[in-house]
């Protein structure tokens, strides 16, 4: 029965790995702490999985692959502007399959949201990390309404990735321009990411973040340590500010979370409409 989701749910075979690790014959079967964790997990993703979308016959299809230790995972994805996901494939390595290790340079660039995913907590993902430097457009804004950041990624090859952030929890404007730069930190370091260029269009954050300006507030103060500290962790590490025109894409997801209520759907599609319609 579990095989038939398999096409249906991301990184299928690590997730269900305590399940077939229970049922092998020469084991007694014990649900332990681990079965019941995986259980919950596999019924929170299931709560929330994303919309998979058919492709047309003809169409060119994108393949992500991801190989750990014990698993094996494959994404297909449809690109018609915006990426959606068509097609799961999870497989558990077995004896001889299991002592394949992938070297450590592989050719490609890797879907971020895809590398998050699918990357164990506690390992190092192997990827590609190119010549040119992983650009990240970071923004973030307090209304109202609530307060979110915005971080565009464009990786080396030149794929923009976007993300929204909604916080849970009351920010100041500036505080939420920080959680931008961390986020937008942190989804780098997780690909892999060496050489770095952060873009914003703060002032204040940019140029404490440089040492031009001092940070008095004791929260900000906090704020810069760790970005500082998170951006010690790369060899190279640019830090410039844009106009806000040149950030509107950052800008505009920033302003998408903050504004919408709390429960969202994953996937919010923008259809573009090319004729006025008929009064």
């Amino acid at each position: 029965m579990l095989a038939a989701l398999n096409p249906f749910i991301s990184k299928f075979a690590d997730r269900c790995r305590p399940f077939y690790q229970l049922l092998k014959k020469w084991k007694g079967f014990q649900w332990d702490e681990e079965c019941e964790k995986a259980f919950q997990d596999l019924k929170d993703y299931l709560r929330q999985a994303p919309t998979l979308t058919a492709p047309e016959p003809g169409e060119d299809l994108y393949m992500y692959l991801s190989v750990f230790e014990h698993v094996v995972s494959v994404v297909l994805l449809k690109d018609n502007g915006l990426q959606l996901p068509a097609y799961y494939v999870s497989k558990t390595l077995v004896d001889a399959e299991s002592r394949y290790r992938p070297r450590n340079s592989v050719k490609g660039q890797v879907l971020a949201d895809f590398i998050a995913e699918f990357s164990p907590k506690g390992t190092k993902t192997v990827c590609l990390v190119g010549t040119n430097p992983w650009k990240v457009f970071v923004d973030g804004t307090s209304n109202a309404a609530g307060a979110g950041a915005g971080i565009v990624v464009i990786t080396p090859k030149g794929i923009r990735l976007g993300h929204s952030f909604r916080l849970g929890f009351r920010a100041s404007n500036n505080e939420a321009k920080y959680e931008a730069l961390l986020a937008g930190l942190r989804v780098i370091s997780d690909l892999g990411a060496r050489e770095v260029e952060i873009y914003s269009d703060s002032r204040l954050v940019i140029n404490q973040v440089l040492g031009s300006f001092e940070a008095k507030d004791p929260r900000i103060v906090e704020y810069l340590r760790v970005a500082k500290q998170t951006m010690g962790y790369f060899p190279s590490v640019k830090v410039e500010q844009v106009a806000r025109g040149q950030n509107h894409h950052a800008d505009s997801l920033a302003t998408l979370a903050s504004s919408i209520a709390n429960m969202i759907p994953r996937l919010i599609r923008v259809e573009l409409v090319n004729e006025q319609a008929s009064v």
